[in-house]
């Protein structure tokens, strides 16, 4: 893929088994980001592949949105580092409960 080549919602969503309006949701959440609108319809680059791929990775490890957009928010590695220590806290305990 070009780096420059753009992608639909619906082509995004679809690359990662996903209806359009969870992209919506996670927008409205302050997780993804178009780079772009062309005629009214959102357009992505390239690197929201990763910050998906990064998003799926985290609820899968049983984060909530709020706790993924602290991560994404903060431009500190030290309180990135505390977010993710705390949520391993709590997987080893649920791990320890099950």
């Amino acid at each position: 893929m070009r780096s420059s080549e753009q992608l639909s919602i619906g082509v995004l969503a679809a690359e990662f088994g996903l209806e359009a309006h969870v992209l919506r949701h996670w927008e409205t959440e302050g997780l993804l980001e178009p780079v772009t609108r062309v005629g009214g319809k959102r357009r992505y680059d390239s690197s929201a592949r990763a910050r998906i791929r990064t998003i799926l990775a985290a609820k899968e490890a049983g984060m909530t949105l709020a706790g993924i957009r602290s991560v994404f928010s903060t431009d500190s590695g030290h309180d990135r580092h505390a977010i993710l220590s705390d949520q391993l806290v709590l997987l080893e305990q649920r791990r320890s409960d099950l």
